[in-house]
């Protein structure tokens, strides 16, 4: 209802409002604003960093475009309800600061920046380092874009970059934005749409009836990784 009020819709995710509902014993909803200049942003990264690190509710307008608002929940009936309110817009500032932070720095970085340093990162003890996991992945990958006649080319470089971004800044902070940073960091460096959207596809699906990757490239990747994974 506090997010209609400002026309707008609430997301609610079921874990985080069980969450709430476990830390609160007389739950006083509130909406909060923050910077607008924020929304330039990834949606997915300020929505993460208000679920996780603040336990708020993200409000979208009727288009699911993300709004400078948030719903948070207070364990008070205050009278002095507005200082509850600036107060918990203080808190929020800092973390988008830091998520801009870790964006910025990503950015600049770029995603094939990292390829070298997957060669330190260990995947499994017997079955060696992320590097050599996107080694495997990519002949694979070959051989199946071969077969479904996709671009090789193509599925080889979102082989060699789809592990890229478990070594990004943002990713150490939200893991639960591996593969979607890994598109966006890809489309910002001029990487093929077709490659840039199967660094996010590949992970689908993430559970039971979940979507599945939609491009041939992103298709072939998927197959790729889990059979890697189940072999080894």
């Amino acid at each position: 209802r506090l997010a209609e009020q400002h026309k707008g819709q609430a997301v609610i995710d079921a874990d985080l409002l069980d969450e709430v509902t476990a830390l609160v014993e007389w739950p006083v909803s509130f909406v909060g604003e923050f910077d607008p200049t924020f929304l330039k942003l990834p949606k997915e990264v300020l929505v993460a960093s208000m679920q996780k690190n603040q336990k708020y509710f993200p409000v979208t307008d009727n288009k699911g475009k993300l709004l400078p608002l948030f719903i948070s929940v207070a364990n008070i009936d205050s009278k002095q309800p507005n200082l509850i309110k600036i107060g918990n817009e203080r808190v929020i500032q800092p973390r988008l600061n830091d998520a801009a932070f870790f964006f910025e720095r990503d950015l600049k970085h770029g995603l094939a920046a990292h390829i070298e340093g997957l060669k330190k990162v260990v995947y499994q003890n017997k079955l060696g380092t992320l590097y050599e996991k996107s080694q495997r992945i990519s002949k694979t990958v070959s051989l199946l874009a071969e077969t479904v006649n996709a671009d090789i080319k193509q599925a080889q470089r979102a082989a060699d970059l789809c592990l890229c971004d478990l070594l990004t800044e943002m990713v150490y902070e939200f893991p639960e934005l591996q593969g979607t940073m890994g598109r966006y960091y890809a489309e910002a460096d001029g990487e093929d749409p077709e490659v840039a959207a199967a660094l996010e596809e590949y992970y689908r699906p993430r559970f039971a009836g979940d979507s599945l990757p939609e491009n041939r490239i992103a298709q072939c990747l998927a197959i790729s990784e889990k059979v890697d994974t189940l072999l080894g």
